[in-house]
C-alpha cells in the first residue's frame, strides 16, 4: 500500500502530517490519521517544511548576566538520503539531554525540514571554549563519527549575542548564516 518515495516534490501531507505519497492509498492505521483535520496542499510551504514542528527554544543549565556576551552558533545539516532522516532525530533526541547538562550552555533550539533532509541547530553558550568543549564530547563527539560521510555541506555561523537578545528567531538566524 506505502511505495518507496522516489520524488519527495510529489508528496503531500494529512492533517496529521503523514506523508501521503500519490497513488499509495490513504494514511496508515493505528492512530496516525485524523480524518477531521484538513489536508495540506501539495503546492504550500507548509507541506514541505511543517511536517516536523520547530522544537522550542530550551533553556541551559548556564544563567548568562545580563552585560555578557554570549557566542551563538547557527548551523545548517543537509543530510545526503532520507534513509539516514531516522538516525538523525535518534541523535537529536539524545543530544537534547547532554545539551540540557552542559556547562555553559545558555539555550538551544531546532528545526527540521524533514522533507528537505535538512535540519537546523541554534544554540548559545557562554562562550567558544564551552561550545567547542561540548562538541568534542560525549554523545555530541559519537554523533559526529556516525554521522561522518551522511551529511551534506553543512554551514556554520558563529556571532555574538547578548541575553537580552535570546531566544533568537528563526529569521535572524536565518539571516545570519546566509
Amino acid at each position: 500500500m506505502w511505495r518507496k518515495l522516489n520524488r519527495i516534490d510529489s508528496a503531500v501531507l494529512c492533517g496529521c502530517r503523514a506523508v501521503i505519497v500519490p497513488g499509495a492509498g490513504e494514511c496508515p492505521p493505528g492512530g496516525l490519521h485524523c480524518p477531521q483535520a484538513p489536508a495540506v496542499p501539495e503546492s504550500s510551504n507548509e507541506a514541505k517544511d511543517s511536517v516536523m514542528p520547530v522544537l522550542p527554544w530550551t533553556a541551559g543549565s548556564h544563567r548568562p548576566a545580563a552585560a555578557d556576551q554570549l557566542h551563538v552558533l547557527t548551523s545548517r545539516l543537509p543530510l545526503t538520503r532520507f534513509t539516514d532522516v531516522p538516525r538523525f532525530l535518534y541523535w537529536t533526541l539524545r543530544i537534547r539531554r547532554q545539551l540540557a547538562t552542559a556547562p555553559g550552555c545558555v539555550g538551544y533550539t531546532l528545526d527540521a525540514k524533514l522533507l528537505r533532509k535538512t535540519f537546523w541547530t541554534l544554540s548559545a553558550w557562554s562562550d567558544k571554549q564551552a561550545m567547542d568543549t561540548f562538541a568534542g564530547s560525549g554523545t555530541h563527539a559519537a554523533m559526529l563519527a556516525d554521522m561522518r560521510g551522511r551529511l551534506g555541506e553543512a554551514n556554520f555561523v558563529e556571532t555574538r549575542a547578548t541575553p537580552d537578545q535570546l531566544p533568537l528567531s528563526w529569521a535572524e538566524a536565518r539571516t545570519r548564516i546566509g
